[in-house]
């Protein structure tokens, strides 16, 4: 419980604020409740038991106030009672994995009880995700304290989103989760500004932490980005371009990084690596919409008996990086079967070893802020080996979910 302690005093002059200032206008509360409830195979290359079961819950309450003409305060907190197999915590579960410390200088123990989730089938969670107050004047917007960070056009692989991505294959991404950070948008324009933060590492630990500078426009008919950035102990240089082609959209989005560049890396590879996005969508039909994206990473290899030896260099200790492979070839599709009822399926293929990964869902409306819905994510290729790994997405679990959102 300490550091929960340390987490109260952390935002105690927010907490502060929002007591004893009178706002314009009464806080505003909502929020949703969503359980999922997966069913999941873990390929394996022995003979244990891989059929896992988990039923998720996540009830969150976000507040707005308006506390002053210029000031406003936004909260969030979740809390996730779960009951499950009491050994899927070896597998990682597609609903993500919660990281306590990434970019959070304290934060509070995520296990309310039991006192360890190791081995346990039933346990409740709770993560205090956003706490931050916005002032914002006619030069600029400043934001301080706990918020959500994300960039990236992309529709797959964000090469520029490296702060708390989500992986391609997470079930729940509504919610980015929030790290602690000040940030500064100054507006140049209708369609320019300047981005500029610091966001917090473990205890102040700068090399935990972040800097970065965005500048965003538009020229030439494109929107476009460009980012320099420390994360870690590593520089990256990104950008971000989008346009129409014709009636499609297009989008390129790219990152290079130099791993050591501020100081050690963690990685035993720190050789400088480039990941790169581009794609384009486009409006099939009335009812159907589709997109077509090829990712390109030096970070990854071609040969699939080099996977096991990637995931110890900086890039994926540092980078945000997680896919093994090289070339990617990723496709959507989204189609209107009703106005309340749409089907989607997601493929993501690695072209170097020829594995893939679909992911078809269902989702119905069923009543004003309710949503019901159904799916899987199934892997083809090789499985595991004793020695290695068959493939990148033969190894990935499978799994089949149903899920009910309700807002509020």
């Amino acid at each position: 419980m300490k550091r929960s302690w340390i987490t109260c005093l952390l935002f105690a002059p927010l907490l502060f604020l929002s007591a004893f200032c009178t706002g314009t206008e009464s806080p505003a509360v909502r929020g949703y409740f969503k359980n999922y409830s997966l069913g999941l195979h873990s390929p394996a290359a022995d003979e244990r038991e891989t059929d896992f079961w988990a039923v998720s819950n996540r009830l969150r309450l976000q507040v707005s106030w308006n506390v002053l003409e210029d000031v406003s305060l936004y909260a969030a907190y979740d809390i996730s009672p779960v009951v499950r197999d009491a050994d899927f915590g070896i597998v990682r579960s597609p609903l993500g994995k919660l990281d306590s410390n990434a970019f959070r200088i304290t934060d509070m123990d995520h296990v309310v009880w039991p006192e360890t989730s190791q081995g346990e089938s039933m346990l409740v969670l709770h993560n205090l995700d956003r706490l931050y107050a916005t002032w914002s004047a006619d030069l600029a917007d400043v934001m301080v304290g706990r918020q959500s960070i994300a960039w990236g056009s992309a529709r797959i692989v964000n090469p520029t989103d490296v702060l708390v991505p989500f992986r391609f294959n997470e079930l729940d991404q509504e919610e980015r989760p929030g790290v602690d950070a000040v940030r500064v948008r100054l507006p140049l324009g209708a369609l320019s500004e300047i981005d500029a933060g610091y966001v917090a590492g473990e205890h102040l630990d700068s090399r935990r932490g972040a800097w970065f500078v965005r500048a965003k426009g538009y020229a030439w008919q494109t929107d476009a980005s460009l980012l320099i950035m420390r994360l870690r102990n590593s520089f990256l240089a990104g950008i971000d371009l989008t346009r129409a082609l014709g009636e499609a959209g297009g989008w390129l989005e790219a990152a290079y990084v130099i791993p050591d560049a501020f100081g050690e890396s963690a990685g035993t590879d720190d050789s400088d690596y480039l990941r790169v996005s581009v794609g384009m969508d486009r409006q099939l039909t009335s009812d159907t919409y589709g997109f077509l994206e090829y990712h390109f990473s030096t970070a990854g290899k071609t040969d699939a008996e080099a996977y096991e030896h990637v995931v110890d260099s900086a890039a994926f200790n540092e980078g945000s990086v997680y896919l093994l492979g090289r070339h990617y070839l990723g496709l959507g599709l989204t189609h209107q079967i009703t106005p309340l009822i749409t089907l989607t399926a997601n493929v993501l293929t690695n072209l170097g070893d020829r594995s893939l990964t679909i992911a078809p869902a269902l989702e119905y409306n069923i009543a004003p802020d309710v949503y019901v819905s159904v799916g899987a994510s199934v892997g083809v290729g090789p499985g595991p080996e004793r020695d290695g790994l068959g493939s990148e997405f033969g190894t990935y679990p499978d799994y089949a979910f149903s899920a009910i959102r309700v807002y509020f």
